[in-house]
């Protein structure tokens, strides 16, 4: 299994890396098979599917008919490493290599990769809270603040703490942030780290006498 989420009370859509299928709560059967390929995400969205594949993205309709989203932008045609709803009806996709795409009304409305402030276009998971994104990439955290339509990145990294920089899952309560890397689990509470981070010193050589 690689990604379950919620379709209703009643209903859930699993990824596995063989298809997706539409589960039965009560009694945890099958009930309908959504897509016939390895899936990386799965997501389920206003009577839509979102197939995250190691190839792109696809928006599946009840009816099984099907568009391939990395036709509208190159981001999309990239391994899709997690997929969330913001308040606004916004899906906001991470990619393995490509940043963070922003899709709504059958439309990429904005590509937040390296060159926008993110610490790695490398992008492993995605938690919505409220108006910010939390991202966890392989160097580290990036808070991506929307206030507005104006992104902000603030980030924290091993210099601010962290055991390890390779962010693999996100979860965001209050103003604490639990953080799974390899090094285990952390968290800490946002409010009581600076953002102004020390110098970050990157040794070029080494001379002697």
């Amino acid at each position: 299994v690689k990604s379950v989420e919620k379709i209703n009370n009643d209903f859930i859509i699993v990824g596995t890396s063989f298809y997706a299928f539409k589960m039965r709560l009560k009694d945890l059967q099958i009930v309908d098979t959504i897509w016939r390929e390895r899936c990386t995400k799965v997501f389920y969205q206003n009577n839509k599917y979102y197939i995250g594949t190691l190839t792109g993205l696809y928006e599946v309709r009840e009816d099984k008919t099907y568009t391939y989203l990395g036709d509208l932008h190159p981001a999309l045609g990239r391994r899709i490493t997690d997929i969330k709803s913001a308040p606004d009806g916004t899906i906001w996709i991470t990619t393995s290599d490509n940043g963070i795409v922003a899709y709504k009304n059958n439309k990429v409305i904005k590509v937040i990769t390296y060159d926008d402030g993110l610490s790695s276009n490398i992008c492993k998971t995605l938690f919505i809270k409220g108006e910010a994104l939390w991202v966890g990439t392989d160097k580290g955290i990036n808070k991506i603040n929307t206030n507005n339509g104006k992104f902000s990145i603030i980030k924290y990294s091993t210099s601010d703490g962290l055991p390890s920089n390779t962010i693999n899952a996100l979860y965001v309560k209050d103003s604490i942030v639990w953080v799974g890397s390899p090094a285990g689990l952390t968290y800490f509470n946002e409010n009581s780290i600076s953002n102004s981070s020390i110098c970050n010193l990157q040794m070029l050589g080494i001379y002697v006498s």
